[in-house]
């Protein structure tokens, strides 16, 4: 006994007993705190996962068994807190339609999912293609993306190491879509069907324009887009308060706008 009283007059005992003592009671209030959270929550049944209420403007709208699926859980089993918010976020970010998403729970027994779906712009090699392209240059599946298929223009002509697939980016698309976009804000009365890149550093564009009543083409560098959308709208007034019956607009020159007919449109 005296042994044992000496070892407890040392302080370095005492301060040592009394963290071990602290550290005994911080793990049994955090046992008992984790076991109370799964008997309130995570393993309670009042809060099992009985909708998934999916909301978006596009395609995953109102897609509850899909989004089921995607996530790997089901209603009638899954508890409501049992589900890990942060992960299923980003599984879902990682879809290529997917641009941005958050998740809450709503009690007791509702997922909710809110999706910001990326805005399909182009086509790829054709209009039959299923791959479509963001003006990110973010490729998609047609199958499962927001439906504009029949408003979108066809992207042709550009070279690429393998296929694009679903899910890929691709930058050197940069351009083209600079285009498209640039239309659509500011020249919204011309309709581009097709932009082909298979001329280095040129782009060659088939639209439609208030002012024809057949398709148009305009070629232009791959520079300046802004400066060469401006002079394309005022050599299509022109064209139309002149009646001439050029339907290429050729922009490739500094300073100069060439209108060519029919017979020596550029293939």
């Amino acid at each position: 006994m005296a042994i044992k009283n000496n070892i407890l007059k040392k302080p370095g005992m005492r301060i040592g007993l009394v963290i071990s003592t602290l550290m005994i009671i911080v793990a049994c209030v955090i046992l008992s705190f984790w076991l109370a959270q799964r008997s309130l929550f995570s393993r309670n049944a009042h809060f099992m996962l009985r909708h998934i209420d999916v909301r978006s403007s596009g395609w995953w709208n109102g897609k509850d068994y899909e989004m089921s699926k995607t996530l790997g859980i089901k209603t009638g089993s899954a508890n409501l807190f049992g589900i890990d918010l942060q992960n299923a976020c980003k599984i879902l970010a990682a879809h290529p339609s997917v641009e941005k998403v958050s998740m809450s729970r709503i009690l007791p027994d509702t997922l909710q999912i809110n999706i910001v779906e990326r805005i399909p712009r182009a086509f790829l090699y054709n209009s039959n293609s299923p791959l479509l392209v963001d003006s990110n240059g973010f490729v998609m599946d047609s199958r499962s993306c927001v439906n504009m298929r029949k408003n979108l223009p066809v992207i042709t002509g550009f070279k690429a190491d393998a296929r694009p697939m679903p899910g890929d980016e691709m930058p050197h698309l940069r351009q083209p879509l600079e285009l498209i976009m640039l239309v659509v804000k500011k020249y919204p009365e011309i309709k581009i069907l097709r932009i082909n890149l298979s001329v280095p550093r040129e782009i060659q564009m088939s639209f439609m324009s208030p002012s024809s009543d057949i398709p148009l083409n305009a070629i232009m560098p791959r520079a300046k887009l802004e400066e060469k959308l401006s002079v394309l709208g005022e050599a299509l007034k022109q064209r139309q308060l002149t009646r001439n019956p050029a339907t290429t607009i050729d922009l490739r020159f500094e300073g100069q706008v060439v209108l060519k007919p029919p017979e020596i449109d550029d293939e």
